[in-house]
Order: C-alpha cells, then structure tokens, then sequence
C-alpha cells in the first residue's frame, strides 16, 4: 500500500514538472515568433514565470517531506524527498541551460 503511494506520489509530482515545463516552452516559443513578427511582448514575465516555478515547487515538496516527516509517515516523507531531489537534480540544469 505504501509502495503505491510512493509511486503515485513520484509520477504525480514529476508529471506536474513535466506539466509546467511544457507550458514554458509553449510559451517561449510563442515570445519568440511573436517578437520575429515586431510585436511588443513581455519577455520579463516568462522569466520570472520561470524561475519562479521551479523553486516553488521543490518548496512545496519540501513542506510536504517536512509534514510527512513530522507526521511519522517515513515512507511518504521518503517519497516527497526523492521527487524534491528529482525536481532540482532535472529542473534546474534545464531551466539554466534553456534561459542561458
């Protein structure tokens, strides 16, 4: 039982990774077309939407390991902590890379 929610847990977080990191480049694709056409955007908005997900979301898993922690439910706070690590360890060279 506790092993399916350690999965669930995983796949969720990772697909919303996956989730908000497609919109991002849905996103940064739409920016650039538009400022090839001479178009006024706001690049500085899909930057700051950027590197404020990330960092959002690694913090809402760590409340979560931190709850789960405290709680004494050791094998969901595991779980929390592996998609936290997961989330930084694939997030952010992307999110360098993709803004450099």
């Amino acid at each position: 039982m506790e092993e399916d929610k350690f999965k669930k847990i995983l796949y969720w977080n990772l697909g919303v990774y996956f989730g908000y990191s497609l919109f991002n480049v849905i996103m940064f694709m739409n920016i650039l077309e538009a400022q090839d056409t001479g178009k006024n955007t706001d690049f500085y908005f899909f930057l700051k939407f950027t590197l404020y997900c990330l960092p959002l979301h690694a913090l809402i898993d760590f409340i979560f390991f931190i709850y789960c922690f405290i709680q004494r439910r050791h094998e969901i706070a595991k779980a929390y902590l592996l998609s936290l690590l997961l989330i930084l360890l694939i997030g952010f060279p992307i999110c360098y890379k993709f803004l450099k």
